[in-house]
């Protein structure tokens, strides 16, 4: 939905490495629980993400799945434990969007935990596909030191799920991060500006905005991010903008 420069040194000797962090990507087992919560991203504006209103205003969830939402609401008074309450979902391309009811589980603090009543037909349709980058980002794991490939000792940090996702932190100041997401190996190129390049046969080819969203929200969902990753969203959303 979620989109860097040419890469010189992309020989056999650099496929295999990639390869091999792929493998490393899928010893984990894959977590099946229904809706999953992703992080519903506080500082991007991607388009894929549908505006969400309450009662005639804007509201951003702090995180959000097809079985509900949590939200919060600390400048509506008056909401109750227990009572349905709906929630208008548009997009861009969609203004009309969709009206979705839900039901107030539980208040804690700031925070409003709602669960989705009926699911609308739309809603599930949009977002089972808008939302998964963020589900698989979710379901990463950060790798201790003595799990990183061995191969690879330009890697610095690693992150995998057992889809054969990744994201690997590199030393190298040209490419300082890799990407594998739903099967497709992405590079972050830096020369003086940056850009994210998939590497398609040993090629390096440039990619849409709509990548670019979905990579972000992946990696706005990886567990326990670094700094490196969270320099990296930051660029990548500016870049994002004129892709």
């Amino acid at each position: 939905m979620l989109k860097f420069l040419k890469r010189k040194i992309l020989g056999s000797d650099s496929e295999k490495a990639a390869d091999n962090l792929a493998k490393a990507a899928s010893v984990s087992s894959v977590d099946r629980r229904a809706h999953v919560r992703i992080t519903y991203p506080q500082n991007l504006d991607l388009e894929a993400l549908p505006n969400i209103q309450f009662q005639g205003k804007n509201v951003l969830p702090i995180n959000v799945s097809l079985g509900g939402m949590l939200v919060d609401l600390t400048k509506v008074n008056g909401l109750v434990v227990g009572t349905e309450h709906e929630f208008h979902f548009t997009w861009k391309e969609n203004p009309e969007g969709v009206f979705q009811k839900a039901r107030l589980l539980r208040i804690s603090g700031r925070h409003f935990h709602f669960k989705f009543i009926d699911l609308a037909t739309d809603l599930i349709v949009r977002c089972s596909l808008v939302f998964k980058p963020g589900e698989r980002g979710k379901k990463t794991h950060k790798l201790a030191p003595f799990d990183m490939p061995k191969d690879r000792k330009d890697v610095r940090e690693m992150w995998t799920n057992g889809y054969g996702d990744y994201v690997a932190v590199t030393s190298s100041k040209s490419q300082p991060l890799e990407i594998q997401y739903a099967n497709r190996r992405y590079i972050v190129c830096v020369d003086k500006s940056w850009i994210l390049k998939h590497l398609d046969n040993g090629t390096l080819k440039g990619v849409t905005k709509f990548v670019y969203e979905d990579i972000l929200l992946f990696l706005s969902n990886l567990n326990s991010p670094s700094p490196s990753i969270h320099k990296a969203m930051e660029v990548l959303a500016q870049i994002s903008k004129s892709a």
